[in-house]
């Protein structure tokens, strides 16, 4: 799912599509295998395909990658479970509701 905090899309605005996304920032996550930066993904048409964004910070850590949203720091893409606490409460609202996200294995 992809997300953003309401005070990152007032500051920037919300975007409409995914060439969108190449006008905003990401908090973006590094993995610490192989040192390189996840880029978003999302299905389109049954195809996948990846976005590469600019970012301002990356981090390795699940909860740090998905509070730094919630400070409005970047859009995030994470697993709907991890981010539903902060849905449910405001302080994350979903971007690009009709692009989906590739399946987590």
């Amino acid at each position: 799912m992809t997300v953003a905090s309401p005070a990152y899309i007032e500051r920037q605005g919300e975007p409409a599509n995914l060439d969108d996304l190449r006008q905003h920032v990401a908090v973006q996550y590094f993995s610490n295998r192989t040192g390189r930066v996840k880029d978003m993904n999302f299905v389109v048409d049954r195809i996948s395909t990846t976005v590469k964004m600019q970012g301002t910070l990356a981090v390795n850590d699940a909860e740090t990658y998905v509070m730094c949203g919630v400070q409005g720091a970047g859009i995030i893409q994470a697993p709907q479970f991890m981010l539903l606490p902060h849905l449910r409460s405001g302080t994350l609202v979903e971007v690009l509701p009709q692009w989906k996200t590739r399946p987590i294995p």
